[in-house]
């Protein structure tokens, strides 16, 4: 009886093992990969999964983290080695006070940082789409009406399009509260909707969708709360 398919990207359609990382702003000290790498590796975020195996190799050891938070659609934020670190979007850190750099406010895919509330640097990260993703959004869009939401900005607009079809509605920059709003209003439109989502930022549209599908890079930490789960 579905009718709607909603996808959202990073994690989903993208796939955070493979996705290219470089870090902007002055090199890092061990110490800070150190800092950096032990925040990451607790979050299930696909950023941080990419940030983390960036960041650390198969003999890392793990700092404690204290204090360790993650607001969706945000960032993640945590003591490390008495340090109180941030990591998370642009809107987030002004939010908080962070001075940022004019032109690193306005790019795209990138996780910034912050070390006792300055700005540190960015991680740039570059999407790797899953292979099998074009064939399969032209076989569902033959079948059902498709859209995308997600949290990134539109940096990759031209190639979603190419992948969804100009008949998908796209929209970017999507709080978890968005894509919540976005299910609800298409199901008061007396649509079926069916969302995939990473499970994380998407719980909520997972949750209100009539079948959510939560697509996990590690099953094993994390299974989040929709009616199936599918290991990436």
């Amino acid at each position: 009886k579905v009718d709607h398919v909603v996808f959202d990207k990073t994690g989903t359609l993208t796939q955070a093992d493979r996705n290219s990382v470089e870090f902007v702003g002055p090199v890092l000290k061990n110490l800070e990969v150190a800092c950096l790498g032990s925040l990451a590796r607790h979050s299930t975020h696909p950023h941080c999964l990419a940030i983390s195996s960036h960041l650390t190799s198969s003999d890392f050891y793990p700092e404690p983290v204290r204090s360790f938070l993650e607001t969706a659609g945000k960032g993640v934020e945590g003591q490390v080695l008495e340090k109180e670190i941030w990591m998370g979007s642009a809107g987030w850190m002004i939010s908080r006070g962070v001075e940022m750099p004019e032109e690193i406010k306005l790019a795209g895919s990138m996780v910034h940082v912050a070390l006792q509330g300055q700005y540190r640097g960015s991680f740039r990260i570059t999407a790797s789409y899953r292979p099998e993703v074009d064939g399969m959004l032209q076989r569902i869009g033959k079948l059902k009406q498709v859209a995308l939401l997600t949290g990134d900005r539109d940096r990759d607009a031209a190639h979603l399009s190419k992948l969804l079809g100009p008949e998908a509605s796209m929209r970017f920059e999507q709080s978890p509260h968005d894509k919540l709003a976005f299910i609800q209003a298409m199901q008061n439109q007396d649509h079926k909707v069916l969302m995939v989502g990473d499970g994380l930022n998407d719980a909520g549209a997972l949750k209100q969708s009539q079948v959510g599908i939560a697509v996990s890079e590690e099953v094993g930490r994390f299974t989040p709360a929709s009616d199936v789960i599918l290991s990436a």
